[in-house]
């Protein structure tokens, strides 16, 4: 039993072949030994050779540890073989009712995320597919980069449970757990991430955030130089940096959490 595998010590880089038991040990160790989260990982069950080959190269692509499946017989068989992170499964398997499928993935602990491919435009099928358990529907005229940033999402809601936020302060390093990049900030930027991060997507005052500075009486153009400062470090060090959003007569709020 084969799948295509993401090696976990080289990240997003080196591929390789290898079984499906042989991956998930390897992404345990490199998980524990980390602290951080391995590739994610995601099974395409799709009956359509041509529609699941193309689905498996786009996440590969993207550095994905995937394995796939052209029924619901094979993909019972990988329901044992330890936690895949997404499941993408086709309502309309040749040997058995892609809902019952549905049910047996989404009663494992941890539970997967599971995205429900078909061709059916019909309103009950919807209905039926959410009260079964899966967290997305899409029909198959879905976009592979639609269908692969649906997985995203899923993944990322997981990892956050599991691992903790996006963003980590570590001394006056700011860390992405994600991508694992880091920018250093100077003292009075960790400040201000500090205090923003603990109260994400909440206005934070212009005069707490000088009262942190310790600088109760600055003028708050200062800290407007700081703001501007800060966003472009953030937005030369990460591809996707946390977002300082200006709150008109407030101060400032920040669109993600930071812990510290």
């Amino acid at each position: 039993m084969e799948g295509i595998f993401t090696c976990p010590a080289f990240p997003y880089a080196k591929r390789k072949k290898c079984s499906m038991l042989e991956s998930l040990s390897t992404r345990r160790e490199w998980s524990a030994q980390n602290s951080c989260p391995p590739a994610p990982s995601v099974i395409i069950i799709e009956d359509e050779d041509d529609l699941r080959i193309d689905l498996a190269e786009s996440f590969v692509n993207a550095g994905w540890e995937v394995t796939t499946a052209a029924n619901g017989r094979e993909a019972l068989l990988k329901l044992s073989s330890g936690h895949i992170d997404v499941w993408i499964i086709d309502l309309q398997l040749s040997d058995m009712d892609g809902f019952l499928l549905l049910q047996r993935v989404v009663s494992q602990e941890p539970r997967p995320g599971s995205i429900i491919l078909t061709a059916s435009i019909d309103d009950s099928v919807l209905v039926e597919s959410f009260r079964r358990g899966c967290d997305i529907f899409l029909n198959k005229s879905a976009s592979l980069r639609a269908i692969h940033a649906a997985a995203e999402n899923l993944y990322h809601r997981q990892t956050k449970v599991a691992y903790g936020p996006d963003w980590i302060l570590r001394g006056r390093e700011l860390h992405c757990r994600i991508s694992g990049h880091s920018a250093r900030l100077t003292p009075s930027e960790r400040i201000i991430v500090a205090t923003l991060g603990r109260s994400p997507q909440q206005p934070v005052s212009k005069d707490v955030l000088l009262k942190a500075l310790n600088r109760p009486f600055a003028g708050k153009l200062n800290l407007e130089v700081f703001i501007s400062r800060l966003r472009r470090k953030l937005e030369a060090s990460f591809k996707e940096p946390p977002e300082i959003i200006p709150v008109y007569g407030v101060g400032y709020m920040l669109d993600c959490s930071v812990q510290s």
